[in-house]
């Protein structure tokens, strides 16, 4: 069992492409028992616009719902929505960490959006790595904002982040910046944004 498995005890292993979405404004309205969070599904979901990570070559990854470890989380910390590492590499690989914002399509709040979810993917990522619970050296690490309503008109990074300072995360924490709705798991080491075609 990794660490990662030890400290989340409700991570899940995944084969193939998962959706995430979140679905608490969505049912904000709805009584109580009908309300939901965020979801992780090997399925794609048809009520709702997700994030999508493909697994075209069948890696085993592990997945992580913060919303089921709301222990592991300092009372009042703003958390990611949730986690995906190759489950077989424990000194390196990659770690992806992925915050949903379902805005609207303005741009100050875009903007608004951007940098909170920022925010919430580096505080994160820096929980996890006080915690030890993964190899901050030699895990390359992908924080990315995902807002799923606007389709692939990404990157969304761009409302928040420079070159120079993408640069910068990269060399000095070994952290990809990105704000994209799809993400292709091309091996245990590396994720890339799929192509789009037109």
């Amino acid at each position: 069992m990794t660490k990662l498995e030890q400290t989340f005890l409700k991570a899940k292993t995944y084969t193939g492409d998962v959706w995430v979405a979140d679905y608490t404004l969505q049912t904000q309205n709805l009584p109580k028992e009908e309300r939901k969070g965020v979801v992780i599904s090997e399925a794609e979901l048809a009520d709702i616009s997700c994030f999508r990570l493909h697994n075209d070559s069948n890696i085993e990854i592990l997945g992580v719902n913060f919303e089921e470890h709301k222990n592991f989380f300092p009372e009042g910390y703003g958390s990611c929505e949730c986690l995906f590492k190759v489950k077989d590499v424990n000194r390196g690989g990659w770690l992806l960490l992925c915050e949903l914002k379902y805005g609207k399509d303005e741009l100050p709040n875009n903007i608004t959006n951007a940098d909170k979810a920022f925010g919430q993917l580096y505080d994160t990522w820096n929980l996890l790595k006080d915690r030890r619970v993964f190899a901050v050296r030699k895990c390359k690490s992908y924080l990315n904002i995902s807002m799923p309503k606007h389709g692939n008109e990404t990157p969304f990074d761009s409302y928040l982040s420079l070159q120079d300072e993408k640069l910068e995360w990269l060399q000095q924490y070994r952290i990809k910046l990105m704000g994209v709705n799809n993400v292709l798991i091309i091996n245990e080491g590396i994720l890339q944004v799929p192509n789009v075609t037109i």
